[in-house]
């Protein structure tokens, strides 16, 4: 799980964050995509992503079960 403090957002910190998994990932034998889940609501978070080309899979899309939160699914192939 990735989270950025407030009073650093907007630093590139988050932009670190996630490439620095996509740089793992390419590393680990077998691996030919990193998948990520997160808020439907969080645009700015969202934006992140498909600035750096993950991709929204709208069939893995799914809910918290017992809630109405909804989260969407992105992935990245490698």
């Amino acid at each position: 799980m990735l989270s950025v403090d407030p009073a650093v957002q907007r630093s590139g910190v988050g932009r670190f964050m996630v490439q620095a998994s996509i740089e793992r990932a390419r590393l680990l034998p077998g691996i030919n995509a990193v998948s990520l889940t997160t808020g439907s609501s969080w645009k700015t978070a969202r934006n992140l992503y498909e600035s750096m080309g993950f991709t929204h899979f709208p069939e893995r899309d799914w809910v918290v079960p017992n809630t109405e939160i909804k989260l969407v699914v992105y992935a990245y192939s490698l």
